[in-house]
């Protein structure tokens, strides 16, 4: 009799059936104690099923099946050092002795021990082949193992390697939530996010708890699908099953966000048009965003996590075409935008009365029309490449510490991969963002300019360092940065939203403002903001 065991929902970890051991003709006072152990082991009383199975070794001393009792119930009761002493202690005195090659395989890739780990589960699928749980923690291991790969060719194979595994997996057990969990990473860091949208679905029709496929799904429905909605409903199932977990309030800050960018729109008082929120903050739940870890996990609750969005010209929001390599190079934060855009936040600010936000006259305007400072460009040159090995370490522990909101360390973090490697796009990106969280707008600017001296054409460096000019009081230049995002970006609404936020709120120039509300409605009919749009536009006919 082979009993799997479930321990905390991290992995499953195999026993053996304790007939053997009476059949084998054990002394009574062994069997017994280890029949105690485990049956105190399934009422989840580690402490003295240690205690009993301890008595079983002893008595025991020559008896693989009694170890590898000892192991799993050390193993869930966290007593990590002592689970590995047994669990060798199993397979030198029987290494046929296939569970506990499958358990210790557990064990190290609780440690992130891959290729121990890796060894282990391919030990334990070769010897049973018609298992699929042993093919689908192998993936698992795999998949990790690919986060950390430096280069975009051993990442590559590493990915392959696990996405073979788990359609082994699935082969076997075509619904394990697990399984298709993972394959669903996979597509989604193949750029395949509808279809990894599709699995992580499949594994939550098998077991709509799930927390992993709960998390995952929302974070693509909100980052990769922009379906806000069925953002919201996974992000709230996902509390719903964990509410105290490690990644509860980063789920909790998305859902408040999501639910103000749904709430119910009120006619606006007066003419003031719809206004871009300028919270510099990441929409969507950023690494741990990813949550719990900056290496997304498969069997622990894990995130997605992206450097830099896919050009729009070539991957459509909702479709992405798959690619030859994985997107994601190593660890990075999410594409969302530092200040998040208009679209995104259907909040809109009302004055308190028609007196006060009435529009001026034309006469008044200009009277009263200000004069803004100029921001005085660096213009850095593109910077030499440098270490990109050495840099990827630091740029890790930045995001690392950026989702647990260490500002400080973070940047320090970014600032030393810049410095080992000074043509790092995404550090001097991610960079931007912790200084804009952290309120040092004048070295947010200079790493946005860097960031776009390496990648002229970036939409969401050259986004991000627009609100930050704007944020900062530069509001002429901002709008010329907007300007040129879309000489480039021509159809991009969130940037046409701004821009008209900027020119009819604080430029005062209200024909400019309606060109580009006019190009919002054309270019989406029903954005969300689409009604406010209208009614400032009604408000302030084309003279």
């Amino acid at each position: 009799m082979v009993t799997i065991k479930n321990w905390t929902g991290k992995s499953t970890l195999f026993s053996v059936g304790l007939l053997a051991l009476l059949l084998a003709g054990c002394a009574p006072p062994g069997a017994r104690a280890l029949l105690e152990g485990k049956r105190l082991l399934d009422h989840g009383k580690y402490a003295q099923a240690i205690q009993e199975i301890r008595t079983a070794t002893f008595l025991l001393p020559t008896n693989a099946q009694a170890w590898n009792y000892l192991g799993l119930a050390c193993h869930q009761a966290g007593l990590t050092a002592e689970a590995e002493t047994a669990y060798h202690r199993a397979l030198a005195l029987d290494h046929d002795l296939t569970e506990a090659h499958y358990n210790l395989g557990c064990l190290w890739l609780g440690q992130n021990k891959l290729e121990a780990a890796q060894t282990e589960f391919t030990t334990y699928s070769l010897r049973r082949p018609n298992e699929p749980a042993g093919f689908i923690k192998l993936g698992v291991a795999q998949w990790r193992a690919a986060q950390l790969q430096s280069s975009a060719s051993a990442r590559l194979r590493e990915l392959n390697a696990a996405e073979k595994s788990f359609d082994d997996g699935l082969r076997l057990s075509p619904q394990s939530p697990e399984g298709l969990n993972g394959l669903g990473l996979i597509r989604l860091q193949h750029g395949r996010s509808a279809e990894a949208a599709q699995l992580f679905t499949r594994a939550l029709k098998q077991q709509p708890a799930y927390q992993p496929a709960l998390l995952n799904l929302a974070i693509v429905a909100q980052q990769y699908l922009r379906e806000p909605q069925l953002a919201l409903e996974k992000y709230r199932a996902y509390l719903a099953v964990n509410p105290t977990g490690e990644n509860a309030d980063a789920v909790r800050a998305a859902v408040h966000s999501l639910e103000q960018q749904l709430a119910p729109l009120p006619r606006p008082v007066a003419s003031n048009p719809p206004a871009p929120n300028n919270a510099n903050s990441i929409a969507t739940p950023s690494p741990a965003t990813n949550f719990s870890r900056n290496v997304p996990a498969i069997s622990e609750p894990p995130a997605v996590a992206r450097t830099d969005r896919p050009d729009p010209r070539s991957n459509p929001p909702k479709t992405a075409a798959p690619v030859s390599s994985p997107p994601v190079e190593v660890v990075k934060l999410t594409a969302e935008p530092a200040l998040k855009p208009a679209q995104d936040d259907r909040r809109m600010s009302t004055r308190g009365s028609p007196a006060d936000t009435a529009s001026p006259s034309p006469a008044s305007t200009a009277a009263a029309q200000p004069s803004f400072p100029h921001y005085e460009y660096h213009s850095p040159v593109k910077p030499p490449p440098g270490n990109r090995t050495e840099a990827e370490r630091p740029f890790a522990q930045g995001a690392q510490a950026q989702a647990a909101h260490h500002l400080s360390e973070a940047i320090q973090s970014y600032r030393l991969a810049t410095q080992l490697d000074p043509a790092y796009y995404e550090a001097y990106y991610n960079l931007g963002l912790a200084l804009l969280e952290s309120g040092d707008l004048p070295h947010a600017l200079r790493a946005y300019e860097t960031a776009l001296a390496l990648r002229p054409a970036s939409l969401d460096a050259r986004y991000n360092f627009a609100l930050a000019l704007e944020k900062a009081g530069y509001l002429g230049d901002a709008a010329s940065e907007l300007e040129k995002l879309l000489a480039a970006y021509p159809h991009e609404t969130r940037a046409h939203l701004a821009l008209a936020n900027l020119y009819a709120q604080q430029l005062h120039q209200s024909g400019r403002a309606r060109a580009h509300y006019a190009k919002v409605l054309e270019e989406d009919p029903h954005h969300p903001q689409a009604d406010l749009i209208r009614y400032w536009m009604t408000d302030n006919p084309k003279n």
